[in-house]
């Protein structure tokens, strides 16, 4: 393992190259979902429209600089963290392998799409190094014959609750994590792998998640209520399930389900018929929420209606749904779905309409000429391949089946545990086809190619003594 003196120096090199990529693209890329929380801070009226506690925690951010930069600095510093904490948890034996760690690191800092997302503000980026954190706990915990500290146990706890609290869909992976983590402390337990003692400080994982949890929801219901009593003539709203059926529906309008004419009557009161067809994308979500002519007010107050008629057309015509989730998983399942342009991966072009606040200003401006230059030719045949998160997922799981084998034994598969649980938390509410949110496939992925290439050695000597 590495010891303090490298740990530092590795944390320091990650740093040091964010800090100035970040000077490249000063004040930091500011999103449209970034801007409206920031915006959310700077009001004092923060909402749930983004998981409040994302919102939430920026506004703790800013008490230390009241500067949307700040959450950039946080994420650099939090990133560089996790990734010194991961390269201290794989074992060195070599000192040669402490150098191929220092350049693979510069290598990885310097890669577009962990630059550029680390000074990004987007909660998806915030997200997902909770979520690689937990992957590097897990992976320690099982090196360690799975024992771990009454205080680690609660850092993992901890984590856990940022992810649930920080993204819709890591309300699903977080307790799925849980789950599946005990039960493998029962299973370990059971085959007396763990003794009692070491199974009794498991529940502190439990206990900090749950303590966590409870603290968030009280600023919570003191900040939203009061954005209730303050926001006047709010605007009607239709539930996320509403959005989802309203996208859904439209595959059946366009695959011509809907035949009664009451029906098409109603259909069309919501969102007249044509223009429900053309604005259906099974790509992308955003398009049918920003209808036109969408009559929200009528959709609320007939909403059990609507959802009926949705399930009843979905039971008789379930291959119209299937054909709808196989083109909205694309960028999940289809290793080929980047070729064809579907996936989402830089919010440059978003800037162009947000306030002149975020507008890019340089202070190293060769960094961000530079890396404009890398991205543009990055995303140019065939190195787009890069850029679609499923081929990045099936390689991960081809390297992890390998170290599984030759190196580390099954328990390397805890490792790529959370990475798997994002993906199948997506399969049903996945919005659009964005890189952002299956993020975690990368980092993952280079966690896994530093410890194939510090295995190399140990694979092919095993191989050769066969």
């Amino acid at each position: 393992m590495l010891n303090k003196k490298r740990c530092v120096l590795l944390l320091l090199i990650s740093i040091t190259i964010l800090l100035i990529i970040l000077l490249g693209f000063f004040p930091g890329i500011i999103p449209y979902d970034g801007n409206n929380q920031w915006m959310q801070v700077q009001s004092g009226l923060i909402t749930n429209e983004h998981p409040f506690f994302s919102t939430f925690f920026m506004y703790l951010l800013s008490k230390l600089w009241n500067n949307i930069t700040v959450v950039i600095v946080y994420q650099i510093l939090l990133f560089s963290f996790s990734w010194t904490y991961l390269c201290k948890t794989i074992n060195v034996d070599k000192k040669f392998k402490v150098w191929i760690i220092y350049i693979y690191t510069i290598i990885v800092m310097l890669i577009p799409l962990v630059s550029m997302y680390t000074i990004t503000v987007w909660k998806d980026i915030i997200y997902t190094i909770y979520l690689f954190l937990c992957a590097i706990m897990l992976y320690e915990w099982s090196n360690n014959n799975y024992k771990f500290s009454v205080l680690k146990h609660s850092v993992l706890g901890v984590l856990l609750a940022m992810v649930f609290s920080y993204r819709h869909n890591g309300i699903i992976v977080a307790v799925l994590i849980l789950l599946s983590f005990y039960v493998l402390c029962v299973h370990l337990y059971r085959k007396k792998i763990v003794t009692i003692d070491n199974f009794k400080k498991s529940f502190f994982t439990l206990i900090a998640f749950i303590i966590i949890f409870s603290v968030i929801q009280i600023p919570k219901k003191i900040m939203l209520n009061d954005s209730d009593k303050k926001l006047e003539n709010n605007e009607v709203t239709y539930s996320t399930v509403d959005w989802y059926m309203l996208w859904m529906m439209g595959a059946h309008i366009t695959d011509n389900n809907i035949k009664n004419r009451d029906d098409k009557m109603f259909l069309n009161n919501i969102i007249p018929l044509d223009e429900w067809k053309n604005a259906y994308n099974a790509y992308l979500i955003n398009n049918i929420g920003s209808a036109p002519h969408l009559d929200k007010e009528y959709l609320v107050k007939n909403d059990s209606k609507f959802r009926k008629m949705f399930i009843d057309y979905s039971l008789k015509n379930p291959l119209t749904i299937v054909k709808h989730y196989s083109k909205s998983d694309a960028i999940l399942i289809n290793p080929v779905a980047s070729i064809k342009g579907y996936v989402y991966v830089y919010p440059f072009p978003e800037l162009v309409y947000l306030p002149e606040y975020t507008r890019i200003k340089p202070v190293l401006k060769q960094v961000d000429s530079f890396y404009i230059r890398l991205i543009d030719a990055s995303l140019s045949k065939p190195f787009v391949l890069f850029y679609q998160p499923s081929i990045i997922l099936f390689l991960s799981i081809i390297i992890t089946a390998i170290l599984a084998v030759k190196v580390y034994s099954k328990k390397i598969w805890l490792f790529s545990l959370p990475m798997i649980l994002n993906t199948l938390s997506l399969l049903l509410i996945n919005i659009a086809q964005d890189l952002r949110y299956v993020y975690i496939n990368y980092l993952t992925f280079f966690g896994l190619l530093l410890m194939l290439i510090l295995n190399l050695d140990k694979i092919f000597k095993r191989n050769s003594n066969k």
